[in-house]
């Protein structure tokens, strides 16, 4: 019995009008749609743990209620000097951090 490799099988009926080429570019495409995807799609580092997620999450939402989604985007994302670091970053990281992102956002609501 043969073994199963995790591919089908298709069998194509050429007809007069299929050229080698189209033949040689169809293989090539289906050898290509069988091999994993790396680049852009791959990933680079490991996945967040669910409690680096909550507290990314915690600190979006908390930037988007205080700053509106253009601001919170610009915040999270961007340097902030009295935090050293990326807010989103640093927020992940621990609960403390988290903490001081949201110590940071109560300074920039203060201000506006």
């Amino acid at each position: 019995m043969a073994e199963y490799s995790g591919f089908d099988l298709v069998l194509v009926a050429e007809n007069s009008e299929t050229t080698s080429a189209e033949a040689r570019t169809r293989e090539e495409s289906d050898r290509k749609a069988a091999q994993p995807r790396r680049g852009k799609g791959a990933a680079k580092e490991p996945a967040l743990s669910r409690e680096q997620m909550r507290r990314q999450g915690d600190a979006t939402h908390a930037a988007f209620v205080a700053l509106g989604q253009a601001g919170a985007i610009a915040f999270l994302n961007g340097r902030d000097e009295k935090l050293a670091g990326r807010p989103l970053d640093i927020a992940s990281d621990s609960e403390e951090g988290l903490q001081a992102v949201r110590d940071r956002l109560k300074d920039y609501a203060a201000l506006g």
